[in-house]
């Protein structure tokens, strides 16, 4: 499994390879999300190693996870929302 912190750009090519032959064909959101075993983050919870190469996803929205972070890094959104739509989790 390709952790997207670890390399970001890498996973932002397979991403895009998988869904290429969709994209424009229909409106494409991605979740990015933190995991949630047993009530507990999978990761770290930090958006900021993922971007900028996160915006070239083939994407037409990323919903992002707010919940339970308190708005940490909510600058992000401002981010995203100039290359994209933005969506927001403020639910666990």
């Amino acid at each position: 499994m390709l952790r997207p912190r670890e390399d970001p750009e890498k996973f932002v090519d397979i991403f895009n390879r998988t869904v290429d032959p969709i994209y424009r064909r229909c409106r494409l959101s991605t979740h990015l999300c933190f995991g949630n075993f047993k009530g507990r983050a999978v990761g770290p919870r930090r958006y900021a190693p993922m971007f900028p190469a996160f915006h070239d996803l083939l994407v037409d929205e990323i919903h992002v996870e707010m919940a339970g972070r308190e708005f940490a890094e909510l600058e992000i959104i401002g981010e995203i929302a100039k290359k994209k739509d933005v969506a927001v989790a403020l639910s666990t």
